[in-house]
């Protein structure tokens, strides 16, 4: 059976109160502490020993998905949402309800906002940037919305985004 993350070194311990919460020094602070399957899907599973706290943890952790009951197909949910289908048509195809696809595209939102922040810190500074807006309507035309973008023009980069009502 194919172990899921046997090769996954874990960057930090997942507990908050633990020391290495931030990061391992080096990777003697952590060790491979058994497998696990997951009922539902059979996988089997990596776990891991923190050896700063002593607290076990799995490979499931660092996943986006963790703590989830069911987990949505996220590609589905996040293709629909561009495409502009509404919440309600969403959970439709999904077989769910709405308030669950407002909760998981408000964790991908929050994913992607922790992940863009992260490129922008590894980022060479920008050479040249444009600042360009366009305006757009929430509910109907009586409720405008601007939105503003910083992007660096040869890398087409974006730096910053704002909206305005």
């Amino acid at each position: 059976m194919e172990i899921y993350g046997k090769n996954f070194q874990p960057p930090r311990c997942p507990r908050r109160n633990c020391k290495a919460h931030k990061g391992y020094d080096n990777p003697q602070q952590w060790s491979k502490w058994g497998t696990y399957t997951k009922k539902p899907s059979g996988q089997c599973i990596q776990r891991f020993k923190c050896k700063v706290c002593g607290d076990t943890y799995s490979r499931q952790a660092f996943n986006w998905d963790y703590w989830l009951k069911k987990p949505q197909d996220l590609h589905t949910l996040v293709m629909s949402a561009v495409g502009g289908a509404c919440n309600r048509q969403v959970a439709r195809i999904l077989g769910c309800s709405s308030t669950t696809v407002d909760r998981q595209l408000a964790r991908v939102a929050r994913q992607a906002a922790i992940f863009h922040w992260s490129m922008v810190e590894k980022a060479a500074p920008p050479t040249e940037i444009e600042i360009d807006g366009f305006e757009t309507f929430e509910l109907s035309q009586y409720f405008p919305v601007h939105f503003h973008l910083s992007v660096d023009k040869p890398t087409q980069f974006i730096w910053y985004v704002t909206d305005s009502p």
